[in-house]
């Protein structure tokens, strides 16, 4: 009986250290790893807008769930962004600090030239798909502009406490829209006299009949405000989360309804809120598999404006399309694409002025291969981890240790396994 015993406690432990070691390595990986996951403060832009463009200057803004500290580094060349601008509340002490509404105003820029930059958020860089972002300067205006009061008003919370922390929108069909933070006690002025058309090559002068709109946000809240230019100096007090009608041609300038949630949320990092001229790539899908080798490629942009597409691919095409007045535009290759992988880029303006840029990968297949009958695949689910998140748990001292200590349990629960083993067997 003892001999028995002899031969398979050993054998026993052996095991039980195997399960033992991989249990712990897996505990511990999956807990660092989900502690990976949430860890850290949300500070990816959102809302991200180019507004206030000149012949040499621009302010950036977005918004950030939780405080970070926010900076902009730009260049002429996308290779080279060696100039990195501070808040606009900090460049004058040029000491950081963590907000959630972030201006950042470039300044002694050239006329009429293209600029490239990225958004640093927090400890993190952003970029537009990949790419820096891009916008050009307007073109030197060479006559005074008119004289034209400037708006202003003050923003108060639900509570009826100032607003401490927000920026405001200004939006004029057929203009350029311009921004500014609001101040601590509640109140904000945008000059208008140097208001520019939308194509920045000329100063736009309000006419009594015109509808300004006003976009306000802070901390998560949100108001749409429609003005006459009679009632821009000032503006009616504003309550956060309420909507409202100032404009002549409104016989109820009382606030309206609540935005919902969906429409009054900030938009995702890189897009621009509310306008059905975005730019976009709506055929193919990201990702998507075409059966067809000469697809055709559609897309929305601002109404009447020049689509820049390139095609990577062996064939490697490059043109222009304008979009139609509704903003859609269309594109067919005039021969076909071959089989594999392809990259499709587009490069248009903005409801801003600014340049986007937006790309999609896709595959071309051919017609047999797609449609050809298989059988069905076996689904496994795996956790999806990016690469950022892989990297982080590499670098992670605990990650590293409880491997380690996991593995090498599992290593001398093997060897011990195997020479009980060897015993019983002699």
């Amino acid at each position: 009986m003892n001999n028995f015993l002899d031969k398979k406690i050993p054998t026993l432990i052996g095991l039980s250290i195997i399960i033992l070691g991989t249990v712990l390595t897996t505990f511990l990986v999956k807990r660092d790893t989900i502690f990976q996951l949430r860890a850290g403060p949300d500070q990816e832009p959102k809302n991200v807008k180019i507004t206030n463009i000149s012949d040499d200057s621009f302010t950036l803004t977005y918004i950030t769930e939780d405080e970070a500290i926010g900076t902009l580094s730009y260049g002429e060349s996308q290779n080279l962004l060696d100039n990195v601008v501070l808040d606009d509340r900090d460049q004058l002490s040029q000491s950081v600090n963590k907000y959630k509404i972030h201006s950042i105003t470039t300044r002694d820029l050239n006329p009429d030239i293209s600029y490239y930059f990225s958004i640093t958020s927090g400890d993190k860089k952003y970029l537009d798909n990949e790419n820096p972002y891009r916008l050009q300067t307007g073109k030197i205006i060479n006559k005074n502009p008119s004289f034209q009061i400037p708006l202003n008003g003050k923003v108060v919370m639900p509570d009826g406490t100032p607003v401490t922390e927000g920026v405001v929108y200004v939006g004029i069909n057929g203009a350029q829209e311009l921004s500014t933070l609001i101040n601590s006690d509640g109140t904000y002025t945008i000059p208008l006299n140097s208001l520019r058309t939308a194509s920045f090559d000329d100063y736009f002068t309000i006419n009594s009949t015109a509808i300004i709109n006003i976009e306000i946000y802070s901390e998560n809240l949100f108001s749409s405000v429609s003005v006459s230019p009679s009632e821009i100096n000032p503006v009616p007090l504003i309550t956060l989360s309420n909507n409202y009608d100032f404009s002549n041609f409104s016989t109820d300038p009382s606030p309206s309804p609540k935005r919902s949630t969906e429409s009054g949320g900030f938009p995702t990092f890189g897009t621009i809120s509310t306008n059905t001229g975005n730019p976009k790539i709506l055929t193919p899908k990201k990702d998507e598999d075409l059966a067809e080798a000469k697809p055709t490629f559609e897309g929305t942009a601002q109404p009447n404006e020049v689509v820049e597409i390139t095609i990577h691919s062996d064939e490697s095409i490059i043109t222009q399309v304008k979009a139609d007045d509704s903003g859609k535009w269309f594109y067919t290759p005039p021969k076909d694409l071959s089989e594999g992988e392809h990259t499709i880029t587009i490069v248009t303006k903005n409801k801003n002025g600014a340049l986007e840029t937006i790309t999609h990968n896709f595959t071309v297949f051919a017609t047999s291969e797609i449609g050809s009958v298989s059988s069905p695949p076996v689904s496994v689910i795996t956790p999806q981890i990016s690469p950022s998140q892989v990297n982080s748990l590499a670098a992670n001292p605990l990650v590293i240790i409880a491997a380690v200590v996991g593995l090498v349990s599992a290593a001398s629960g093997i060897v011990l396994f195997l020479i009980s083993r060897g015993k019983s067997s002699m």
